[in-house]
């Protein structure tokens, strides 16, 4: 595993994103530590997905600029930014008859030649991905006979298979339920604790962000409204301003916030 220091920083500067003459996003600047969890919380519609669209390269900025170690997204090849940055979308839906290892080894394409053709090297690093999200036994079974907890899991392998150092999540908990949240959740955390991922995730609950982030960057109306860990903004002043709702937080015996809704 790299040490943090070796490891890539992303980070935006005075960053504007928008569609046509619509601005979403405007002005913000912050950074996104490396081989940390970073969730990105806030009301629908306050930008979170156009951010995370944003880092990813897909929605180019209107101002300013998101940076990979210093140096302009956009500036980068195509290739080398798909070898370090990866996003898993909202819906990610797989073609109809495809294996879980199919679908894993889609994550070996930016490191293979244009021939395309499959290595050894590839074929471990798809079975070493399977592993480590808990896969193997399925790795013949139809993707779309799989669990919603299963699928999302088996897109986290072909995330592990593309070997990115940074993965972009967009809210990889909808339509879960409970226990099939915390699974993931902790998959998510263990590919950052073990492999030394940095995750940046969209997150609605904001217990599970409480819990399972590092940082959490608090968002209205595309705007940053507070950037720290849990304890720093997920505080009853700060959800009242973002959501208008009044809370009580409470500091559990691991130190991590519990928020209790008061209307």
């Amino acid at each position: 595993m790299k040490s943090i220091t070796e490891s890539p920083q992303l980070r935006t500067d005075s960053l504007s994103l928008g569609y046509l003459d619509r601005t979403v996003i405007e002005a913000l600047t912050f950074v996104i530590p490396a081989e940390q969890v970073t969730a990105l919380v806030g009301p629908n519609a306050c930008g979170k997905s156009t951010l995370l669209r944003g880092l990813a390269r897909l929605i180019p900025p209107q101002r300013g600029s998101v940076l990979l170690e210093g140096k302009d997204l956009h500036d980068l090849p195509t290739r080398s930014v798909a070898r370090r940055l990866c996003l898993l979308p909202q819906h990610g839906e797989a073609p109809e008859g495809l294996t879980v290892r199919e679908l894993t080894e889609f994550g070996r394409h930016p490191h293979r030649s244009w021939l395309g053709t499959a290595t050894p090297k590839d074929d471990q690093i798809v079975a070493e991905s399977l592993a480590a999200a808990g896969l193997s036994a399925h790795a013949d079974a139809l993707v779309e006979h799989l669990s919603g907890g299963q699928k999302q899991r088996v897109w986290l392998a072909m995330a592990l298979a593309q070997q990115a150092e940074i993965l972009l999540l967009d809210e990889p908990t909808t339509f879960l339920d409970p226990a099939h949240q915390f699974e993931v959740l902790r998959l998510i955390r263990e590919l950052n604790s073990k492999h030394g991922r940095t995750i940046v995730m969209v997150l609605h609950d904001l217990n599970l962000a409480a819990r399972f982030a590092d940082q959490v960057v608090l968002m209205k109306d595309g705007a940053l409204v507070a950037y720290g860990t849990p304890v720093e903004v997920l505080t009853p002043a700060w959800l009242q301003t973002v959501y208008g709702i009044r809370v009580e937080v409470r500091i559990e015996d691991d130190g991590v916030p519990l928020i209790v809704f008061r209307g």
